[in-house]
């Protein structure tokens, strides 16, 4: 129930959390709404029928898709490998009706793997890319325990988007973004997250047989002279803004020299990439949308994952 998952989370942040504890609250309490708005829009984008469908949410933390899923018919099935996050599941989902099952595990891991059906019509991996090192392993899983022809429903938060470049979506930190996570070590406590390029996961989703990639987010009306002139602008400004972090000076100057070269890779892109491309790479803060297991994984890939 609802009121199980408050009562954990107050034990976690307190009754008035501040800062990123907040923003981690906020994010929390809000998990069923997220989750209804998620699935009114794959029922939009995809014309997916939920009633007698079997999903599978990856990376499941508070439950709400699951809940969401089983509300409306489907057969609802949840993963997940952080036993704080299991535990705030399970909370969630506890005396609420439909059919649900939460495991506790890696959905790296065979004996997860042996544990889930095989025919799922619908799974989702939503933030939880970038804080998974060995991705191929994960989408050939994903690949293995989906029907031919089902559907694969993804978020990935884009790490140069500005705004993420301004303030990292998980820490609320300048710049964190542009570096490694060994990187970040002396600003916030460890923390396991790698930020990909849109490119790196089209060839992912192909290499496992997602042949059709729909992508969810809007077009942009402006032009690419004027998304251009934007993130010159605002490299310029975050640049300014890491001269004047307090960051140990070694760590300054790497970020420095990341937004540099961001900025000169942007310009690039400005010359030859259409101005919906543009504001895809630099503007787009969450890379929304779906693929369709069509294909066939490429054998070599599949093998070595």
């Amino acid at each position: 129930m609802h009121d199980d998952l408050l009562a954990l989370l107050k034990q976690r942040y307190g009754d008035s959390p501040e800062g990123v504890d907040r923003h981690h609250f906020t994010f929390a309490v809000s998990n069923r709404e997220r989750a209804r708005k998620l699935l009114t829009r794959i029922k939009q984008r995809t014309e997916f029928h939920f009633r007698n469908s079997r999903v599978l949410d990856i990376g499941c933390a508070y439950a709400g898709f699951v809940l969401a899923a089983a509300a409306v018919g489907a057969e609802a099935w949840g993963v997940e490998i952080e036993e704080r996050f299991y535990a705030c599941g399970e909370a969630n989902t506890r005396g609420e009706a439909g059919h649900i099952r939460l495991l506790h595990g890696d959905i790296l891991s065979e004996s997860i793997q042996d544990s889930l059906p095989r025919d799922f019509d619908l799974i989702v991996i939503n933030d939880v890319f970038e804080h998974v090192y060995d991705t191929t392993r994960l989408l050939k899983h994903a690949a293995t325990l989906l029907k031919p022809g089902g559907l694969l429903v993804f978020t990935v938060p884009n790490g140069n988007a500005l705004d993420f470049i301004e303030k990292e979506g998980h820490n609320l930190q300048l710049g964190l973004s542009l570096l490694p996570p060994a990187e970040w070590r002396d600003v916030v406590n460890w923390f396991s997250t790698y930020y990909r390029p849109w490119g790196y996961f089209v060839a992912l989703l192909n290499a496992f047989g997602f042949n059709r990639i729909d992508t969810w987010n809007e077009p942009t009306a402006q032009t690419t002279h004027e998304i251009a002139g934007e993130i010159e602008q605002r490299l310029a400004r975050i640049a300014e803004l890491v001269a004047a972090s307090d960051y140990r000076p070694a760590l300054r100057e790497r970020m420095a020299g990341a937004v540099l070269e961001l900025a000169g890779r942007a310009a690039a892109d400005a010359r030859r990439d259409s101005a919906d491309l543009l504001h895809w790479k630099y503007r787009v803060r969450f890379w929304e949308g779906c693929a369709f297991r069509n294909g066939e994984a490429d054998a070599d890939v599949s093998r070595y994952a």
